[in-house]
């Protein structure tokens, strides 16, 4: 596999590998980045919010999009009416809606990571650690029927 990596005056860079392993990754002087690996693009700004989107191979399109505030509060939509609202206090502290009547659960530990899982079998895991920086990039996972 080649994998090759650039890096501009701007302090952005891009790294791919070959097929179907093939990933690009973009940063820029406000902390963006932009990841794909196969059919999996996520994207995250300055002010903690990101979009993945997966697609192409299944037999649907997930999309979701997650934004952190300033209050620890974040809120996640994804595609075709299957929706959910989760918003954490200060106090950490977070309730969660979703359509569909579609369940999942959502857990958070005291070391600042959550993790939620969809019922049948679009499950995903979201973990964030307890030494955040605006640079970090979040661990994501989707997997859809």
């Amino acid at each position: 596999m080649s994998y090759t990596c650039t890096r501009s005056l701007h302090q952005s860079y891009t790294c791919t590998r070959s097929l179907h392993q093939s990933y690009t990754s973009t940063r820029s002087l406000h902390q963006s980045y932009t990841c794909t690996r196969s059919s999996y693009t996520c994207t995250r700004s300055l002010h903690q919010s990101y979009t993945c989107t997966r697609s192409l191979h299944q037999s649907y399109t997930c999309t979701y999009t997650c934004t952190r505030s300033l209050h620890q509060s974040y809120t996640c939509t994804r595609s075709l009416h299957q929706s959910y609202t989760c918003t954490r206090s200060l106090h950490q502290s977070y309730t969660c809606t979703r359509s569909l009547h579609q369940s999942y659960t959502c857990t958070q530990s005291l070391h600042q990571s959550y993790t939620c899982t969809r019922s049948l079998h679009q499950s995903y895991t979201c973990t964030r650690s307890l030494h955040h920086k605006a640079d970090a990039e979040p661990i994501e996972s989707a997997a859809g029927a």
